[in-house]
C-alpha cells in the first residue's frame, strides 16, 4: 500500500482472513442491542459480514445494521443517535464515501468511519481528505484493532455532544439574560416574544428537535431588536402590515446590530443567518416564505412568526394552517404539521369567552346561536369588550375562543 497522504489516519491493516461464518445467527429487525453500550451503524449489502460484524462487536457495542444507504437512513428514527457509523466503500447504487457524506448533513455528530478494499485506497483516502470521513480501514481488519479504532470513534462521538452541550447551556444563558431587560423595557413585547419561543420549542419538539434551541434564540434575539424600534412599527411588521422604505431600513438596522455581536460566537452561524432571513425586505414584507435550500432553523423561525402573523390579522387557526400549508415547499411540511397539531391542541381546549383578557385578541368570530355576529374575527379585547360579554349572558360567556396577545 502507498504512503497515506497528509491529515490521513489508516487504520493497521491484517493479512489474516476474518473468520468465515457457517451458519450466521439471524439478527432480528437488524438490530444486536444493549442499552448501556455505544450504538454502532454497520451499512454493507453483504448480509454475511454484517453478520459476521455482529459476532465481533456486540460484547462491546450495541450493533445495528444495514443492508444498504436507504435502510441505514431510515435507522436514524431511533430515539439514541449512533455514536459511529461504519460504512462499506462497494454498496449498490451508492458507494460507502457517498453515502457517509449523506450521514454526515443528517446526523453531524456520528462519528463516520470507511472500510475499503485494496482497489479503493485511493477513493477512501480523498474522502477522508475532503473532511467527510474521520477514518478509513482496510480490509480484513483484525477484530482487536476495530474494537479500538471505534473506541476512538466513540470517544470523538462524546466530546462533540459535549461541545454541543456547553454551547447551548451558554447560549441558552444568554437567552434568558436578554429576556430579561426585555420584560422591564416593554411587557407587551415580552409577552408576545415568550408565546413565540414556547410555540417554537412546542413545535420543534416533533419537528426538528437538535435545532429547536437555536430558532428559540433567534426568536428572542429578534424581539430584543424590535425593542429598539417603535412599538407600532414592530407591531405592525409582525402582523405582516406594510411598510416604507426607512421603515424596512429601521428594522433591518436593528437586526444587524444584533448580528455583528452573535457573529464570534460558536455554531450562531445558524441564528444569524434566521435573523437575516426574516429581516424585512421589500420582496419579503408581503410573503415570508421560506427558501427550499433554508436551514432548519431558519424555517423553523419564520413559518411560527407567520402562522402568528395569520392569527394576528384575525384568520382561524385552521385557516392560518391552510395558507401555510399551500406555500409550503416539502422541507417545511413537517413543522407546518407540528403546528397543526399544536393549534388543534390548543382550540380543543380553547379559552372560554368569559376568561379573555385586556391586550388579547380573539382570532375567529364569535356568533350568536341564531348566527349574529357577536364579535368579529380579529377584534382586540378593550374594557368596552369586556363588558359587553358580561352582559351576554352564560351562551356567550361560555364560548369557546381562540385568543393571542394582540399587537401593541
Amino acid at each position: 500500500m502507498s504512503t497515506p497522504l497528509p491529515n490521513v489516519s489508516v487504520g493497521r491493516f491484517s493479512s489474516a482472513v476474518p473468520p468465515t461464518v457457517t451458519s450466521p445467527p439471524p439478527i432480528e429487525a437488524g438490530v444486536a442491542s444493549r442499552d448501556d453500550l455505544p450504538y454502532v451503524l454497520c451499512v454493507d449489502d453483504d448480509e454475511r459480514l454484517l453478520a459476521g460484524l455482529v459476532l465481533r462487536l456486540r460484547r462491546s457495542f450495541s450493533v445495528v445494521t444495514a443492508s444498504s444507504a436507504t435502510e441505514a437512513l431510515s435507522h436514524l428514527r431511533f430515539s439514541r443517535p449512533f455514536a459511529v457509523v461504519i460504512s462499506d466503500m462497494r454498496m449498490p447504487n451508492v458507494d460507502g464515501a457517498t453515502f457517509l457524506s449523506a450521514m454526515r448533513k443528517v446526523s453531524p455528530e456520528t462519528t463516520r468511519l470507511l472500510l475499503t478494499g485494496e482497489a479503493d485506497v485511493r477513493s477512501a483516502i480523498a474522502a477522508v481528505n475532503d473532511g467527510e470521513i474521520f477514518r478509513f480501514l482496510q480490509k480484513p481488519v483484525e477484530t482487536p484493532f476495530l474494537i479500538q479504532t471505534l473506541n476512538e470513534c466513540v470517544a470523538r462521538h462524546e466530546a462533540m455532544v459535549n461541545e454541543r452541550i456547553g454551547t447551548e447551556q451558554a447560549l441558552r444563558t444568554i437567552t434568558e439574560l436578554l429576556a430579561i431587560p426585555l420584560g422591564l423595557q416593554t411587557p407587551a413585547l415580552a409577552a408576545e416574544a415568550t408565546r413565540i419561543r414556547r410555540m417554537i420549542v412546542e413545535v420543534a419538539e416533533s419537528a426538528c428537535k437538535q435545532e429547536g434551541w437555536l430558532a428559540e434564540l433567534a426568536s428572542v434575539l429578534l424581539h430584543v431588536a424590535l425593542s429598539t424600534v417603535p412599538l407600532e412599527l414592530s407591531a405592525r411588521w409582525r402582523s405582516r402590515g406594510k411598510l416604507t422604505v426607512d421603515e424596512r431600513r429601521k428594522i433591518g438596522a436593528a437586526v444587524q446590530q444584533l448580528i455583528v455581536i452573535l457573529q464570534p460566537v460558536t455554531k450562531a452561524g445558524a441564528v444569524c443567518d434566521a435573523l437575516l432571513s426574516i429581516t424585512p425586505t421589500e420582496s419579503r414584507d408581503s410573503h415570508w416564505r421560506v427558501s427550499p435550500t433554508a436551514g432548519a432553523v431558519m424555517r423553523l423561525l419564520t413559518l411560527v412568526m407567520r402562522f402568528d402573523a395569520e392569527l394576528l390579522q384575525g384568520q382561524s387557526p385552521t385557516a392560518a394552517i391552510s395558507t401555510l400549508r399551500r406555500d409550503a415547499n416539502a422541507e417545511d411540511l413537517p413543522i407546518v404539521h407540528a403546528l397543526a397539531k399544536l393549534r388543534a391542541e390548543s382550540c380543543q381546549s380553547g379559552t372560554i369567552l368569559s376568561e379573555v383578557q385586556l391586550g388579547q385578541r380573539i382570532v375567529s368570530d364569535v356568533r350568536l346561536s341564531n348566527g349574529v355576529l357577536f364579535l368579529p374575527g380579529g377584534h382586540d379585547v378593550t374594557p368596552a369588550t369586556l363588558e359587553k360579554i358580561r352582559g351576554g349572558g352564560a351562551e356567550v360567556q361560555q364560548r369557546l375562543v381562540y385568543a393571542v396577545s394582540a399587537p401593541v
